[in-house]
């Protein structure tokens, strides 16, 4: 197999909370979002992704005067950049092992079965899965 070209995928978004009971901007934070995989062969690939996050409220700047963040707390949520996933992969037809940092996104709920909404539970072999 011919070795083909690294995808790269990105976004970037902005979010601002405005708290109406004390009437001021509490984050305005900037983000952008990268994913790159190479496929080195059918049998081995390697992915980044990664994010950078810049909060201008936790500044210092007239815009956003009046906050009562601590140092720590500015330090902390204002600029950060972090690997999401960074690893390397490697199938094969005896095992299949991945190598480095990969990132699971687990969610708890209190209502059972609330995933069940999106994906439906297979009950075609009676539930036990294919």
């Amino acid at each position: 197999m011919a070795l083909r070209p690294p995808s790269l995928d990105g976004s970037a978004g902005n979010l601002t909370s405005y708290f109406l009971g004390d009437g001021k901007i509490h984050h305005h934070r900037y983000e952008l979002l990268l994913k790159q995989e190479t496929h080195f062969s059918s049998q081995m690939m390697s992915m980044f992704e990664g994010r950078a996050r810049f909060d201008a409220a936790m500044g210092n700047t007239t815009i956003f005067q009046g906050h009562t963040y601590s140092e720590e707390v500015r330090k902390d949520e204002g600029v950060g950049v972090d690997g999401r996933q960074i690893y390397l992969d490697r199938l094969t037809n005896a095992y299949h092992i991945k190598l480095g940092l990969q990132q699971f996104d687990w969610v708890e709920s209190l209502s059972p079965m609330t995933s069940d909404l999106l994906t439906p539970f297979d009950l075609r072999n009676g539930g036990q899965g294919d």
